[in-house]
């Protein structure tokens, strides 16, 4: 059994790691909050416990052993040793989030409300992350300070760069250096507030960041969700919200747009988006990403079996395309900007087929339970096209996800008592 006084450091170090999982900026020694979260959660779970018991769920177990599978025959390979320490040192900064999900998995069969606590903070984490967005955007335009630069880099040193800036552009990017950490997060906020002006807010942001992977995932999120209800739920009642919402919005957004001079950033967000999406002259990065699709088959044409099949190692995919066009050469490594390739070339044909086995089981078997999880897990695999999207924190809600499936247990239903803060912070009935 835990001590009484252990369960108060397991449940603080819970919501540390929940909370900040999605914000980089937040480092110790170079390494993100997130990840020390999880390493001190999981040493005081085994010193109290004495337990390790390996999640029993294939799928998983398929995923985090496929990494390991690539970084030790990556070793064989002539890529430069500074890749083939990434392939291996980059599957171990992902055991500490093997076995947080392990001792989650232990604790929501124990106890349910672990999940509840576990969404709740993960909309906390969603409404920190879109109040920092705002007051980016309001210090940018209104002062001309970059929040982010001055308090993460200048004062506090935790990394070197804090900001989103494309073609010379300031963009919000929330807590972190690029506004894509927001695409995943957004939708799945998008999804779990039921906040019609929440929602809005989401839908706002997600056109002034500056990235069109998480404006397209937040819009066809948002379509997704507005077709569902439109066909099955009462038309009265979402007409009267959408009704209600429409005149806040009328009414405060001449103020807000006049105060701060937001209508000029938002007509110049819209054309760049336009561009980038339409244009017949896209950016450089546009270029990139879609050339990845047609560069895959030079790169199989270029490698042995044995990286076909296994990969060239997690964080590595992009050494192919060095070789092929010398492109970002003085990189010690580097991972293609976008997940379908970069996961196809790093993990290989048997990791590829493992990883999407498990996304697809989510989004298919989860329908029977709630039609939110084919939304999600939809949009993330599109949003997968366009950037690399599957971070640590997008695995770790992956993984409840799945697990949620397991135990029978609505991931999308789970509320805790009380309301706002007070809910997500609530564990009186919380036990280790």
């Amino acid at each position: 059994m835990i001590r009484y006084s252990d369960k108060h450091i397991v449940k603080f170090l819970l919501v540390v790691m929940v909370v900040t999982s999605s914000m980089f900026v937040l480092q110790i020694a170079g390494r993100t909050d997130f990840l020390w979260a999880q390493i001190l959660y999981c040493a005081v779970m085994l010193v109290t416990t004495k337990k390790i018991n390996p999640l029993k769920y294939p799928a998983i177990n398929y995923i985090f052993g496929m990494l390991f599978v690539s970084g030790v025959l990556a070793q064989a390979s002539s890529m430069p040793d500074s890749y083939k320490k990434t392939a291996l040192v980059m599957p171990l900064m992902l055991l500490p989030l093997y076995l947080t999900c392990m001792y989650f998995d232990g604790n929501i069969r124990r106890n349910k409300n672990w999940l509840k606590t576990i969404v709740s903070l993960l909309k906390v984490s969603v409404i920190i992350q879109m109040i920092w967005f705002a007051v980016q955007l309001v210090a940018y335009n209104a002062l001309h300070i970059d929040v982010n630069k001055e308090l993460f880099v200048n004062t506090l040193h935790m990394l070197d760069n804090a900001s989103f800036i494309r073609n010379w552009v300031y963009y919000p990017s929330g807590l972190s250096w690029h506004s894509a950490t927001l695409a995943p997060l957004f939708v799945m906020g998008f999804i779990l507030f039921d906040n019609v002006y929440i929602r809005l807010l989401i839908v706002a942001e997600a056109l002034l960041c500056g990235n069109a992977t998480t404006f397209i995932g937040v819009i066809l999120c948002a379509t997704l969700m507005i077709g569902y209800k439109f066909i099955f739920i009462d038309k009265k009642r979402i007409s009267r919200k959408a009704a209600y919402a429409l005149m806040l919005l009328l009414v405060l957004s001449p103020v807000v747009l006049l105060r701060f001079d937001l209508g000029a950033v938002i007509v110049n967000r819209i054309e760049f988006l336009w561009g980038r999406l339409f244009g017949r002259q896209r950016d450089e990065s546009s270029i990139a990403h879609l050339s990845y699709f047609t560069d895959y088959f030079k790169i199989v044409k270029g490698s042995s079996l044995l990286r076909v099949l296994f990969g060239y190692g997690y964080g590595c995919s992009g050494y192919p395309i060095t070789q092929i066009y010398d492109r970002y050469a003085s990189l010690t490594n580097w991972s293609i900007e976008c997940d379908i390739v970069d996961i196809l070339v790093s993990r290989g044909v048997f990791g590829f087929i493992g990883y999407y086995y498990f996304m697809f089981k989510i989004m298919l078997k989860g329908a029977r339970l709630d039609y939110r999880y084919f939304i999600l897990m939809f949009v993330i695999f599109v949003q997968g096209f366009g950037y690399n999207i599957q971070f640590d924190y997008v695995l770790m809600i992956e993984i409840l996800l799945y697990i949620s499936i397991a135990r029978g247990v609505n991931f999308f239903e789970q509320k805790a008592p009380g309301k706002g803060l007070k809910r997500a912070l609530n564990f009186s009935d919380l036990e280790v």
